[in-house]
């Protein structure tokens, strides 16, 4: 499967903080036959400048204003060469050895590799893996993030690219299309990639709520059993980060009152 060329993609707006550390981490990667598109919106700080530092024969940019999310994604996957593309945001990185053991354990015709998560809080102070689900029902929950997924160029060919309709949950609605015209998944059991949580789906919780009940509906729930089902699963997660802080200060706690019983 070395033979098959990867083309990840990193869409970026004023990420000045934070794009240095997802750079590195696809130039790093130890699968050769690459390529990285960096597609910037016309960002105003020092991004520009520290994409130019990293360029070489991998790299590829563009800088100009876009339409949004979906507008930056879809140019990136339409100069895209690899047979497989992966979208990796400017605040988000790669693990080492990521692109390599989902290509090597690609089954043929498979139109959608995907893995495991590390969700990072934008302190650094939480940090839990999210394990990527079956794609049964995908319509209705999407069970993976897209950082931590490669889908080939064909398929986006097939049926479609990301939808301009949508500004927060564009890869819900992608992948569930793709699952409902027939898109072959494939879960690798790997963890892919970090997501810093608290990007744009934080940031406008109730535009993100009612896109994901629309597309849920789209797909076949109806008005009521979409809500009740997406307020269930909202519950369960922020339930599961409070349960993770929670755990996190008591080890710090324990670990403070271990050192002051050794100092006595």
């Amino acid at each position: 499967m070395e033979r098959l060329k990867v083309s990840m993609i990193t869409i970026c707006y004023n990420a000045e903080k934070t794009i240095a550390k997802t750079i590195e981490s696809v130039l790093s990667q130890d699968y050769e036959n690459l390529e990285y598109i960096i597609v910037d919106g016309g960002s105003k700080d020092h991004t520009i400048d520290i994409i130019k530092s990293y360029e070489n024969e991998k790299i590829r940019w563009i800088s100009e204003k876009d339409n949004g999310i979906s507008d930056a994604f879809n140019k990136g996957i339409k100069i895209a060469t690899g047979d497989f593309i992966g979208l990796i945001n400017a605040d988000d990185y790669l693990l080492p050895h990521a692109i390599a053991n989902l290509i090597l354990a690609c089954h043929e015709c498979i139109d959608v590799l995907y893995g495991n998560t590390i969700v990072n809080d934008e302190e650094n102070e939480l940090k839990l893996v999210k394990h990527a689900g079956s794609v049964e029902g995908l319509e209705y929950s999407l069970p993976f993030i897209h950082q931590s997924s490669l889908v080939r160029k064909k398929a986006y060919e097939r049926y479609g690219g990301y939808s301009e309709k949508y500004k927060i949950c564009m890869d819900y609605d992608l992948f569930a299309r793709f699952y409902r015209r027939g898109a072959k998944f494939q879960f690798v059991n790997t963890v892919v990639s970090c997501f810093t949580y608290g990007g744009t789906s934080c940031r406008h919780p109730f535009q993100t709520i009612e896109e994901d009940i629309s597309i849920a509906e789209k797909y076949g729930l109806s008005h009521s059993k979409a809500m009740r089902y997406k307020i269930k699963m909202y519950t369960k997660n922020s339930i599961k980060i409070v349960l993770t802080r929670l755990r996190i200060w008591k080890a710090f706690y324990c670990l403070i009152k271990r050192d002051s019983i050794y100092k006595c």
